[in-house]
């Protein structure tokens, strides 16, 4: 197994035992982040050799499902639903039974009832994003502070209580194992300064030697695009203040504090921004400006980077088990 496939290994083996000696584990957090897991469990009618195809049905079924929300979300906007559906998250999970496909699609889920003032399915779905992976927090923490900076206290009060399930969830396993590595993972590690992440990788010859190619140097077209959309964003903020502009510039500048680890590779990179991929389609929707277009169309080269990757990267199917 490469280190691409860890992931969607480490899920397989979650799977095929939800409840393992946990104190043994290697990377444990990953334990917490239950749902997918529980639903290929469920989906393989506990049968192991069945894993492999739920773990890939899932992943399938979520972008599907995704990519009708937005759909709907947007009035049915082809362009906006186009480059949403085909964001790297979305591609790569496929490829390595991740479970960001789920994680974006339940989180859009919540953001689409929330938009409908439909706040128990909202909140639900939350819930359920947070327990599918806790990188989902940074879609739901903008929220609250967006609604109670709009002295909405009582909706701010309630989206608050999305993370308790992931908590006691959490809490249970650190007491069940007594010395888990249980917590949320999300790339924040120690750092001394903003960026250090990001410019300790652009600085060091390792990460970018004359032969890395294409594959190494599309890190910085990331680098570009949230750049792009966050001075898009903060001016956005600004003239109005929506939350979708807020959340923006929230999530790009938690992004400052991204671990070396993040920035050294283009899957660390294309996962870390995984509410990204929601929120500029959606900013693209109402800014059909040059600033923004072009942001699209980085996103767009991304995409196309992504898509072409499977054929040239190994795994070279969408799976990584079979």
């Amino acid at each position: 197994m490469n280190e691409d496939g860890y992931d969607g290994q480490y899920y397989y083996l979650i799977t095929s035992n939800l409840i393992p000696p946990l104190n043994e584990a290697r990377d444990s957090y990953r334990q917490q982040r239950i749902i997918y897991p529980l639903l290929a469990k469920t989906l393989s009618f506990n049968q192991v050799d069945l894993i492999p195809f739920s773990l890939i049905f899932i992943n399938l079924s979520a972008i599907i499902i995704g990519t009708f929300i937005f759909w709907n979300l947007t009035s049915r906007s082809l362009m906006s639903t186009l480059i949403f559906s085909l964001n790297p998250a979305y591609i790569l999970g496929l490829q390595y039974d991740l479970i960001e496909p789920l994680a974006i699609t339940m989180s859009l889920a919540a953001f689409y009832y929330f938009n409908k003032q439909r706040h128990l399915p909202g909140l639900l779905f939350f819930s359920l994003a947070v327990l599918t992976k806790e990188v989902t927090l940074a879609f739901l923490a903008p929220l609250i502070i967006y609604l109670f900076l709009k002295k909405r206290y009582k909706l701010s009060l309630i989206y608050s209580a999305a993370p308790i399930p992931f908590l006691l969830y959490s809490t249970l396993l650190r007491v069940y194992s007594k010395q888990l590595n249980i917590g949320i993972n999300s790339g924040l590690h120690s750092f001394s300064f903003p960026f250090e992440g990001v410019i300790t990788v652009l600085l060091n010859s390792k990460y970018f030697p004359v032969s890395s190619g294409i594959h190494t140097y599309i890190i910085i077209f990331f680098l570009i695009l949230l750049v792009l959309f966050l001075a898009i964003s903060f001016e956005a903020v600004k003239k109005s203040f929506n939350f979708i502009a807020f959340c923006m510039v929230f999530i790009i500048l938690t992004s400052a504090f991204y671990s070396e680890i993040i920035w050294s590779s283009f899957m660390g990179a294309a996962r870390s921004i995984q509410t990204f991929y929601i929120l500029a389609p959606l900013i693209y929707l109402k800014n059909h400006g040059k600033l923004v277009t072009l942001g699209m169309i980085l996103m767009f080269i991304i995409e196309i980077f992504t898509l072409i990757r499977p054929f040239v990267v190994s795994p070279k199917f969408i799976y990584t088990i079979i």
